[in-house]
């Protein structure tokens, strides 16, 4: 009879390395795989292939699967700078270099977007052909030109708000900050618990938010609804983006079936997207979990965040006294 165990605890453990430390003692059952570990367990063996090294791979088994996530920074279209300035946007788009940042702060768990749907839900790009921003110093100086600040001559500080004051979260912000430096553009992080955070972007109190979603239901459009404008703050439209096209377009498709009819109007959301730049889209996550070899039944899908009623404890768990303590 479902579920197969009495009880499921999950402890609130906000920085990786402790919470690490315990899964390896045998503590916990599943934990996700931060970056320092990454590194230290698995091995990438091709374009989606990982698995985990010598000794960890005798201990441990991992899954993987790609998020239904996309993750971007929003600029707020309300802020006399940032708002009031498409080439300023346009510039810090094109300083980001974002298949740098999946490469070396992500350990590659990640792929780029050119759309705001994630990989493998219809409508992204898998469907779509649109072109999007790829790193470019030199594009990202001339559009700080066009802006109005030559080399960032002038320009005040940009400020970033975040939604987590983790190590990963301030070390993420340092490859931006060193990114936009290079061109010219000053940023100043700020770091926030979440709940700190949602008050402050669903308030419209911040000039650029780091921000994602992840998928109510597999469709793209609970990721075009994010710049509807008619969800403007307190709804999911942080960025306060109005385009009565684009709006007209997300109208149209609400209810539509996925097709090329579908898509060819996606595309032109997508270009909207772009050209405008109320947004920087970023990365579609893979998401990794690392489980004891005693946990039975866990499945990949990532429309199920609580797949707990499957799980299962094999005899070897029974006790835990006997296991030998994983490296």
């Amino acid at each position: 009879r479902l579920p197969l165990v009495d009880e499921v605890q999950l402890p609130l453990i906000e920085e990786s390395q402790p919470a690490m430390l315990r899964f390896r003692k045998g503590r916990l059952d599943l934990h996700t795989v931060d970056r320092d570990n990454f590194i230290k367990m698995v091995e990438r063996t091709g374009d989606d292939a990982f698995h985990l090294k010598s000794p960890y791979d005798e201990y441990f088994r991992m899954t993987w699967e790609e998020a239904l996530t996309c993750e971007y920074i929003a600029f707020n279209m309300l802020d006399p700078l940032v708002g009031r300035n498409r080439a300023l946007r346009q510039a810090i788009a094109y300083a980001l270099d974002v298949e740098e940042f999946i490469a070396i702060m992500l350990n590659g768990r990640a792929k780029p977007l050119s759309t705001i749907v994630p990989h493998p839900i219809a409508g992204s790009q898998r469907d779509i052909d649109v072109e999007y921003y790829r790193h470019d110093p030199r594009k990202a100086k001339e559009k700080l030109a066009e802006a109005g600040y030559p080399n960032g001559e002038g320009l005040p500080p940009i400020h970033f708000d975040f939604r987590s004051t983790t190590k990963e979260m301030r070390q993420g912000f340092e490859f931006i900050r060193y990114q936009l430096a290079s061109v010219g553009i000053e940023a100043v992080g700020h770091f926030h618990t979440f709940s700190a955070y949602l008050q402050r972007v669903e308030s419209g109190n911040f000039q650029v938010g780091s921000s994602g979603w992840f998928a109510d239901y597999p469709d793209a459009e609970n990721f075009y609804q994010l710049l509807y404008g008619k969800n403007r703050p307190p709804g999911p439209n942080l960025s306060s983006f109005a385009n009565a096209e684009y709006d007209r377009l997300y109208e149209e498709t609400r209810f539509m079936e996925n097709g090329p009819r579908r898509f060819a109007k996606f595309k032109r959301m997508s270009e909207i997207i772009r050209d405008d730049a109320p947004v920087v889209l970023r990365y579609n996550q893979l998401a990794f979990s690392i489980y004891q070899r005693w946990l039975d039944n866990l499945t990949g899908n990532m429309m199920n965040d609580a797949p707990y009623k499957f799980l299962d404890l094999a005899p070897i768990a029974a006790g835990g006294a006997g296991e030998e303590e994983a490296p």
